[in-house]
């Protein structure tokens, strides 16, 4: 068989024409995906040259055993024909950034001011636009959409549609600038626009090694067949940001979650998760309970900047552990959180309202290390049911330091 060496990025053929090893794909530095208009045998390498199907990005990373250009960015500018099977690394410890294309649905403006989130108050983000009669369409969990300010003292800060709250009102997560880790409130009556995202059906996400980002996806639906996040104890673990995700399942992994939408509660084992701003929810249609969330077995999960739970419960129990540094939960139809058998809660603020029975439930053997003074969740029966009986946030801080007297269960100052 005769070859010919081409140049970076290009396909090596043989005689034949079929495709083999070029040794370049992998020191490629950008490389874009177009499911429209694309062609499996074009080099990726810039748009008028964009392949067809990730399958094709796939098959070029497993032949030459990944990336090896520190900073690499694979662009998909729609939605992907194929599974996202992203099971490969780098050639070393580096970055690599998957960057999804968005589209504006809309745009809009604020009729007022935004009203700003207040933990102290149990107030989310709400905003409001006469020009909106229903916000339902463009709930996160099920539209997989993400609000982006275009104006004001927010501009270019994204928030999460929760909840339509009647007279053209509705509740959004909180506004969270990832580049420097602080949240942005604005009380501007400004422009904003609804974002759509390349839709991915399946996905299987399970890097080798490397730090791999993605960022604007919508992943999975109840229709999906495969889904899974669980980069490799190899790599730094996997950030996703500004991503609405179906169905994380996952344990002994490092997955950090920059102002994502869980579309379904979340199950965690011996793994960690860090979610920074974001919500979680649960779709119509979900096959799974709005209390299927567990997180057990050593498993983490650190929640800051404003995470909002929405009309879900997360499960702790058997040694898994929630840090709430800044949590929100409302309108659990049940508990919104419950400290289950062994289940350990290290409290710096926990704030929401809504919750149809208690805010906090800790069961006869939960134990819960609490800033009592920034603990302002409610619920419909009682702020907190502890170990058989209900308490209210306030009655907790004058005692100081609870443990019961029949089981293992006690909520103490941090």
């Amino acid at each position: 068989m005769t070859t010919t060496r081409a140049s970076t990025g290009n396909m090596l053929k043989d005689l034949q024409g079929l495709a083999i090893i070029n040794e370049d794909w992998a020191s490629q530095a950008t490389w874009y995906i177009d499911p429209i208009i694309g062609n499996d045998e074009n080099t990726g390498i810039d748009l008028p040259h964009a392949i067809k199907t990730w399958g094709e990005l796939r098959r070029r990373m497993k032949a030459v055993g990944g990336h090896s250009t520190a900073g690499t960015y694979i662009y998909v500018l729609s939605d992907p024909s194929d599974a996202m099977v992203l099971d490969w690394g780098c050639h070393s410890n580096i970055d690599v950034h998957i960057l999804g294309s968005t589209t504006v649905a809309r745009t809009g403006q604020m009729t007022s001011g935004l009203i700003t989130r207040d933990a102290a108050t149990n107030q989310a983000n709400e905003l409001t636009d006469l020009g909106v009669s229903s916000w339902t369409s463009e709930i996160c969990f099920n539209s997989g959409k993400i609000l982006r300010m275009s104006s004001g003292d927010a501009l270019g800060q994204h928030a999460w549609v929760l909840k339509d709250l009647g007279s053209h009102k509705a509740r959004l997560s909180a506004f969270w600038d990832i580049s420097n880790g602080e949240e942005i409130f604005s009380d501007d009556g400004e422009n904003y626009e609804m974002l759509s995202m390349p839709f991915v059906q399946n996905y299987y996400l399970v890097p080798t090694s490397g730090f791999f980002f993605l960022k604007y996806f919508n992943l999975g639906n109840e229709n999906s067949t495969q889904y899974q996040i669980a980069p490799a104890t190899a790599t730094q673990g996997c950030q996703l940001t500004y991503c609405a995700i179906y169905n994380i399942d996952t344990s002994n992994n490092t997955i950090y979650l920059a102002n994502c939408c869980l579309k379904t509660s979340l199950r965690l084992f011996t793994g960690t998760v860090e979610m920074f701003a974001g919500c979680m929810g649960s779709m119509d249609n979900n096959p799974f309970a709005f209390s299927d969330g567990e997180i057990e077995t050593a498993g983490e999960l650190y929640c800051d900047a404003g995470v909002c739970f929405q009309g879900v419960r997360e499960n702790i129990i058997n040694c898994g552990y929630l840090r709430s540094v800044d949590l929100m939960i409302f309108d659990s139809p049940d508990n919104g959180i419950t400290v289950g058998t062994g289940g350990i809660i290290r409290i710096t603020k926990l704030s929401g309202s809504g919750n149809i029975q208690h805010g906090l439930y800790i069961s006869p053997s939960g134990t819960v290390f609490a800033n009592l003074a920034n603990c302002t969740i409610d619920g419909n029966v009682e702020d907190i049911y502890f170990a058989g009986t209900d308490y209210s946030w306030a009655t907790l801080q004058g005692l100081g330091y609870l443990k019961s007297a029949t089981s293992y269960a006690s909520i103490s100052p941090v």
